[in-house]
């Protein structure tokens, strides 16, 4: 790339009248099956602008805008060709009147990339004629790199606004990182292609497929990248200007995630210049909220990562490539400083119903918490693994608690009594591909009678499945919880000898899909369903959303047991059983006891031999009528509402 002189620092650009273009018009997000189009005629419309001087030797790192409601928009150039003209800007923050930064959620092109123009020492923001601000569709790779963008301005001169260019990123002479409109020898820009396989975005040039993502708010590589960029070209230019500037600083830099760096070495040492980090062999503890990358330089360390935050304090995890072992203690150790309680129980080798037992719901009982993220960026993948008998778990957390990332994490558990997660407060699962495995997990024994533990996720409070995937294979329950929710992703759950999914009061499945397996036990219970139907105390609550239910996904359930799903379910589901041989006699009201495959025509076959199976899914129909066999027992089942069962007679008559 040319060394190219450009102006300093970082400067107002532009104040511009804009509002949300594709955002806020109330348009879906795009998948990967759906792409932004956008064809506008544009203005360029200014209210005020720094007068750009040509002496002026300093970078363009980013530029501000404000909005016709008053929001300050920050921007990352993206520039043509030549490296000076600005063609468009992706949006790292906006702060409205009061200061306060805004989410994707309430301003819906944070993270996307605009229009926008330089010329006469002056850079502004591409308008349609209503001053919407014009979203240009635009990918990056999986590392967040911006690599290429429609080329709605023409830059080809083709009259082809429709496809898209190369974008490049590179450094240039003041170490300075810059995105660019790709320049061949011959000086044309590069075309490229996008296609969709498989649910997955490619892009293609020159014969050539690379893996890319949309940008936009669900784009967090790329948020991170850009931000990063932005920030880290604001430090080198700092100390890379040899001249002043002779333009007036009107602006800071879009602000970016800036991260402690903590890093695990040989012998159980570590490093970390930070003061709120305190380091002893084989312990790493911080003290403070704020936002930490561990990485490592030897193949397994050993020891734990506790981190001591007060409820009001938020923090972020950032493991890249590390793999953690203990044999005595958690790994990762999340405390609620705010709260006094004996901690004693962290170590002690206890069981559910126990003293310790009684310790950590005292802690949970607490409403306020810590906010903690641990994340695992694109491309990494991290273990945690324990030999420890607490069942206060491989990670034990008293924060509210985001697993996330795009990339993956194994937590294992090999020692009898330990789960993988334990928590007092919820967990929030989101894009990263998590695996727990606990001891025995094949085993049909049920460690969880003398231990209550060997569970994968073990929560006093909430689980959440917001995308990504979710792998556990449990001994103990997959997953125990007060509730889970399922709103995206895949979570596939396998417990050899307890229960998949066991929730006291409520398991609501709105999307993604879930696959529980627990042929000992139950695949799905809520606790107080069941007691309703028995007749028992602590049953259903009016009120408080206590239900079995399901309303979008798809649900596979296979195991001996399972909980009534709800009549407030609004998409329809079939729960299969086998009742026994002996038509005319009481034996053919009798479930029967021997496990079966079951095979609902022209939907789903059951993976194993179970006695309850339950589908449930979109081609689910209410009102048509299945045939339903188990080997050579069929049965036929019509639904007049969303639930219902099918009961076939078995010759197998245990």
């Amino acid at each position: 790339m040319n060394s190219i002189k450009k102006i300093i620092a970082v400067f107002t650009a532009a104040s511009v009248m804009v509002c949300c273009f594709a955002g806020c018009s109330g348009k879906a997000e795009p998948t990967a099956d759906t792409t932004v189009s956008t064809t506008v005629t544009t203005t360029q419309q200014v209210v005020s602008a720094v007068d750009v001087s040509k002496s002026a030797e300093q970078e363009i790192i980013s530029f501000t805008g404000t909005d016709k409601d008053g929001n300050t928009l920050n921007l990352v150039p993206v520039f043509d060709k030549d490296g000076k003209t600005v063609i468009a800007g992706y949006i790292t923050s906006v702060t409205n009147k009061a200061k306060q930064l805004l989410n994707a959620n309430q301003y819906k092109l944070l993270n996307c990339v605009v229009g926008a123009s330089s010329a006469d020492g002056k850079i502004v923001l591409d308008t349609d004629k209503d001053k919407n601000l014009v979203q240009i569709e635009a990918y990056s790779d999986l590392q967040g790199n911006l690599v290429c963008m429609k080329d709605t301005k023409d830059l080809n001169k083709n009259k082809n606004t429709a496809e898209f260019i190369k974008i490049m990123s590179g450094i240039d002479s003041n170490k300075v990182k810059i995105y660019m409109a790709y320049t061949t020898a011959d000086k044309k820009y590069q075309p490229v292609t996008i296609s969709s396989e498989n649910s997955k975005l490619y892009m293609t040039e020159n014969g050539k497929k690379t893996e890319v993502k949309l940008v936009n708010a669900l784009n967090t590589a790329a948020s991170k990248t850009v931000s990063k960029d932005a920030n880290d070209n604001k430090k080198k230019s700092k100390t890379s200007t040899t001249k002043k500037s002779t333009t007036k600083k009107t602006s800071t830099t879009a602000p970016g995630k800036s991260y402690i760096g903590i890093k695990l070495l040989k012998n159980r040492a570590a490093e970390c210049n930070s003061p709120n980090v305190t380091l002893s062999t084989g312990k790493v503890v911080i003290t403070k909220g704020g936002d930490y990358k561990i990485t490592s330089s030897t193949d397994n360390w050993h020891g734990q990562i506790e981190v001591r935050l007060k409820n009001t304090e938020s923090a972020e995890l950032r493991f890249e490539d590390v793999k953690i072992t203990n044999d005595s203690e958690n790994i990762i150790r999340i405390i609620d400083t705010s709260i006094t309680s004996d901690r004693s129980f962290i170590e002690a080798e206890a069981m559910a119903g126990t003293a310790a037992d009684d310790a950590i719901k005292e802690v949970a009982d607490n409403d306020k918490a810590p906010n903690v993220d641990i994340s695992f960026p694109t491309g990494t993948k991290s273990t945690f693994e324990t030999s420890a008998n607490s069942y206060t778990g491989v990670i034990y957390n008293e924060s509210k608690l985001t697993v996330k990332g795009n990339g993956s994490a194994e937590i294992n558990s090999t020692r009898n009594a330990n789960n993988c997660i334990c928590s007092t407060k919820s967990i929030t699962i989101k894009n990263v591909r998590l695996s727990l495995k606990t001891a025995q997990n094949g085993s049909t024994a049920n460690l969880a009678e003398s231990t209550g533990s060997a569970k994968g996720i073990y929560s006093y409070s909430n689980v959440i499945m917001e995308s990504g995937s979710l792998n556990i294979k449990s001994n103990g329950d997959a997953i125990r919880c007060d509730s889970f929710t399922s709103k995206g992703g895949t979570t596939t759950l396998k417990s050899s000898a307890c229960d998949g999914i066991d929730a006291d009061d409520a398991i609501v499945l709105s999307g993604g899909t879930v696959k529980s397996i627990a042929l000992q036990k139950s695949c799905f219970k809520v606790r107080r369903v069941n007691n309703t139907e028995k007749g028992i105390g602590k049953g259903v609550r009016a009120g408080k959303g206590d239900t079995f239910k399901i309303t979008k996904g798809t649900v596979i359930g296979e195991s001996k047991k399972i909980t009534t799903v709800q009549k407030a379910s609004t998409q329809s589901s079939i729960t299969c059983k086998a009742q026994k041989a002996g038509k005319g006699t009481a034996a053919a009201a009798e479930e029967s006891k021997v496990p079966i495959k079951f095979n609902i025509s022209g939907l789903k076959k059951s993976e194993n031999e179970c006695i309850k199976f339950l589908y449930s899914s979109s081609s689910v129909k209410s009102g048509k009528a299945y045939t339903v066999n188990g080997g050579k027992d069929p049965g036929t089942v019509k639904w007049n509402g969303k639930v219902g069962m099918a009961e076939i007679t078995s010759s197998n008559t245990k």
